[in-house]
């Protein structure tokens, strides 16, 4: 379940039980704001964030042989 799945979810749960559930205040104010967007038809979904600390930490980037891009590019255009 995606993220923003989650955290609708659980805003749904901790209204109906009358609790903020770890909410922020800053959380529902993000979500009134989108929500205003989405009503005056200035957005359709609200765009996905970027991952979370742990992919970033665990990010590996993939080894490519031969000359860099930006060389390619130039002898290219020369």
């Amino acid at each position: 379940m995606p993220l923003a799945e989650k955290r609708r979810v659980l805003a749904a749960l901790a209204e109906q039980l009358g609790q903020t559930a770890g909410q922020t205040d800053l959380d529902s104010k993000e979500e009134r704001f989108v929500n205003g967007l989405k009503q005056k038809g200035l957005i359709t979904e609200m765009p996905q964030r970027l991952p979370d600390d742990e992919l970033r930490r665990n990010y590996q980037r993939i080894e490519v042989k031969g000359e860099p891009l930006s060389e390619t590019i130039v002898k290219e255009r020369s």
